[in-house]
């Protein structure tokens, strides 16, 4: 998921290319529906060519023989320094989002439903709401701001707005 740059000797994950995808995992018999790709939010800062701009957003649905759950994935680099948990924004509206407090074994998958993007990458999974997820795909902009602990807290804002924000769109609307 690097996008067109990598740091020299790290391989990246491809981005998935289908507008929408549904899979059934075949050792737990769940079936997982996630955006053909997650939205990529770029930094708002210049973080120079050694550095990883690009945050990512990816909602996903499981469906456990009819009993469905609307959950979010959220990746940012974590190349300068651990991460505090991140907020993630919906125009200027602050989604509260609920922390998953079991793995995703528990959700019945057994690996995540979108890869991790790079090696350096901090991720987190949470449920989200069908309202938050309406906002989302509604959005003019969506941001996300990680902080990180170096003595201080220094905060980093990702964001996408537009156009940018259609693979959400697309996902909240042929479920």
């Amino acid at each position: 998921m690097c996008a067109a740059w990598a740091y020299a000797g790290v391989a990246c994950t491809p981005l998935p290319t289908e507008p929408l995808a549904e899979n059934l995992d075949p050792r737990t018999g769940t079936t997982v529906a996630v955006a053909g790709k997650p939205l990529e939010l770029v930094s708002d800062k210049q973080r120079g060519t050694a550095r990883d701009p690009f945050a990512y957003v990816g909602p996903f649905e499981t469906n456990r023989q009819g009993d469905k759950h609307l959950y979010v994935w959220i990746a940012a680099p974590q190349d300068k320094g651990e991460i505090l948990e991140p907020t993630l924004y919906c125009d200027q509206q602050t989604l509260k989002l609920e922390p998953l407090k079991a793995g995703i074994t528990d959700l019945g998958l057994s690996r995540q439903p979108y890869p991790k993007p790079a090696p350096w990458s901090a991720q987190w999974f949470y449920h989200l709401t069908e309202d938050s997820l309406s906002c989302l795909a509604e959005a003019k902009r969506i941001q996300l701001v990680t902080e990180r602990k170096d003595g201080k807290r220094i905060q980093e804002i990702f964001s996408a707005e537009g156009e940018e924000i259609a693979p959400i769109a697309a996902f909240a609307t042929s479920r």
